[in-house]
């Protein structure tokens, strides 16, 4: 039951974290980026693991050329982190590269959706998608 419990706050604190970076992409104007850290779970489902860091993508404190790159360069401001709780793994996503965000205008970077696997040792799934439009659910 305890494990059961982490991966729903888990995976409710990913969908709320998401829906904060895509605010924050549309009130600062610029690029926010979610990167993933996933962690292998094949053949069993370690007993915690993966993590996720969402930043600012605007090149800040490194070259120009470094904005808008999908990666965190020199001091870009990172807004939020994740690490899985004991008994839940970030086990997989189906983004390119690893990574997500948003653009200014709210839609996703890309115009790429997707989806992040959380599971716990258990063998249950929580699975949050995000559309092309933007749109994030939670099953």
């Amino acid at each position: 039951m305890i494990d059961n419990s982490r991966l729903r706050g888990a995976s409710q604190e990913l969908l709320s974290n998401m829906q904060f970076i895509r605010t924050e992409a549309m009130k600062r104007n610029r690029n926010v980026v979610v990167s993933f850290a996933p962690v292998n779970c094949v053949p069993t489902v370690p007993s915690g693991g993966g993590s996720y860091t969402m930043f600012i993508d605007d090149g800040s404190g490194a070259s120009p050329a470094d904005a808008k790159n999908n990666v965190r360069d020199g001091a870009e401001l990172i807004l939020r982190t994740g690490s899985m709780p004991s008994g839940t793994s970030l086990c997989g996503e189906t983004f390119i590269g690893t990574t997500t965000g948003f653009l200014p205008s709210g839609f996703p970077i890309g115009l790429n959706g997707g989806q992040v696997t959380l599971r716990n040792i258990q063998a249950r799934s929580h699975t949050l998608t995000l559309t092309a439009a933007g749109a994030m659910s939670l099953d």
